[in-house]
């Protein structure tokens, strides 16, 4: 039986502090959110300014921070001493552990068999430690695989290894990704030995950090970020079941560190934050309970392209998107409340933070 059904505010404010968006963290490597890593995409794009958005401006922003493919298979911002960490958690142990779709339409018996010849194939390949763009390995590796791990693509016109496979595999193949001009990127042997960390320990503590920043979550919206089966989250889940404290919300089982229960803060008042797409804000969360209005969560959460969003007291209350206009650039606020006199220049002031110089448009959805 589920007792506890804590303030939603309570919640809330919890989140934000989490997240580090009540103050500024000393530095970009403080960031509490790259214990789970902070997506970038286009790669060079949105990570930078999910850091800004919790950091005073300092030196070199990525001093100790490295990108990969880790996380769905998508790239993201981590330190660079939990890549030991992300292999061991990451690599899939059985053949039911990865959700459907993470091939497309590919069918793959053993998926966890084809990853480990994936990444054999790359090891071989960039033994030479020389750098490849993401074409030149995808054609090297193709040409070392069995057939029907590289179909045929129509929009390429050519065979070549199916892309989720290919993204999964760099992970394990000790590969990480080095933005260069004008959005392009290169694939990199890391550059140190990677120590063995214990698989267990390793989903248990990157479980722990998930929920630390997503809580309250279920088994299901962990699933959905790390892009796993249902079965396989739910053995996630119960790995941590020690740790963890059931609570309902608006009829959702939800759970929550036990710890971070017990120690909820009081709500204060509600602050304007802003952060930028793909913000951990949003990617590490429960969805139906940070945005409960379906048609708002269509908003927020999209097939391609998410926009930037406003918060008020940890609440969404609209979204944002940038564009470039001439030489500068051009910020479209759809706010999904009423504003009053004080919320445009304030939303407006911290924009600016973000993106400077920006102008500000401002429509109601």
């Amino acid at each position: 039986m589920i007792s506890t059904e804590p303030d939603r505010s309570r919640l809330l404010a919890h989140r934000r502090r989490a997240h580090q968006l009540t103050g500024p963290a000393a530095a970009p490597a403080d960031c509490t959110v790259l214990g789970v890593g902070v997506r970038d995409n286009p790669v060079g794009g949105t990570a930078a300014l999910a850091l800004r958005a919790r950091t005073e401006p300092t030196g070199d922003a990525e001093d100790g921070l490295i990108r990969a493919y880790s996380v769905r298979s998508a790239v993201h911002l981590h330190r660079r001493a939990d890549l030991p960490l992300l292999i061991a958690a990451l690599r899939w142990q059985g053949s039911g552990e990865a959700a459907r779709g993470n091939f497309g339409d590919l069918a793959v018996p053993d998926p966890a068999a084809a990853v480990a010849q994936v990444a054999a194939a790359m090891s071989k390949i960039t033994g030479d430690g020389e750098p490849r763009t993401k074409g030149e390995l995808s054609g090297a590796v193709t040409a070392r695989l069995d057939p029907d791990l590289s179909p045929w693509c129509a929009s390429c016109k050519a065979h070549h290894v199916n892309d989720g496979l290919f993204r999964q595999a760099t992970l394990q193949a000790r590969l990480v990704v080095v933005p260069e001009p004008a959005g392009s990127f290169r694939l990199h042997p890391y550059d140190s030995v990677v120590e063995v960390v214990e698989p267990t320990e390793a989903r248990r503590e990157l479980l722990r950090r998930y929920l630390h920043l997503a809580g309250p979550a279920t088994p299901a919206a962990f699933g959905t970020w790390l892009g796993l089966g249902t079965a396989a989250a739910r053995a996630w889940w119960d790995l941590l079941a020690d740790e963890l404290e059931p609570v309902r919300l608006d009829g959702l089982r939800c759970w929550l560190l036990a710890g971070d229960l017990a120690a909820l803060p009081e709500p204060a008042e509600p602050e304007i934050s802003v952060v930028p797409p793909y913000d951990p804000y949003l990617e590490v969360a429960e969805r139906k309970f940070l945005v409960a209005d379906p048609a708002r969560r269509s908003q927020v959460w999209r097939a391609v392209r998410n926009p930037g969003v406003v918060l008020r007291g940890g609440e969404v209350i609209g979204t944002w998107r940038d564009r470039k206009s001439g030489s500068g650039r051009v910020v479209t606020l759809d706010l999904f409340v009423s504003p009053s006199r004080s919320l445009l220049p304030e939303i407006e002031r911290r924009l600016q933070r973000l993106l400077p110089g920006a102008r500000v448009e401002t429509q109601r959805s």
